[in-house]
């Protein structure tokens, strides 16, 4: 699990890439001071249990964090998961919107789309790094992980 601090907006996103929500839930609570309250336990565990889920973002109740959570299996060379990720990414981007107070308007669209295609490498590098045995990745001059 990745805890990615989002610059200059210092919000805390919790990346994970797993299929056990007992090894989510105590990767977040040894990562931050105050543990999940028993609501963002109930909403980890919900979401494990639909079946056709390949992922899924949930704003936890401590102030200023959230949890991106992908299904191991996901595959960042298949477009159809390539969009699952970004859905998830644009749920944390409109959540730390929120979070500094600001919406997506005209004036935000561009800031906004930095932010997911930043949110968007940090979750393809750490899927990368859990395909490659939490090796890290390399980009080639196009910027494609490899």
């Amino acid at each position: 699990m990745k805890l990615y601090t989002v610059p200059i907006y210092g919000y805390k996103l919790h990346i994970s890439i797993g299929d056990d929500a007992k090894q989510i839930v105590s990767g977040i609570n040894k990562k931050v001071k105050s543990k999940l309250t028993p609501d963002d336990v109930s909403n980890i565990k919900a979401a494990f249990e639909e079946p056709k889920a390949l992922g899924f973002f949930l704003k936890l109740e401590i102030s200023g964090h959230g949890l991106i959570w992908l299904k191991p299996n996901i595959d960042p060379k298949n477009y159809l998961d390539i969009i699952t990720i970004s859905h998830e990414v644009i749920h944390a981007t409109v959540q730390i919107f929120s979070y500094i107070g600001t919406s997506v308007s005209d004036e935000t669209e561009e800031p906004f789309c930095y932010l997911h295609d930043e949110l968007m490498k940090v979750c393809l590098k750490e899927l990368e790094k859990s395909k490659n045995g939490n090796k890290n990745t390399v980009q080639n001059k196009e910027g494609l992980l490899q």
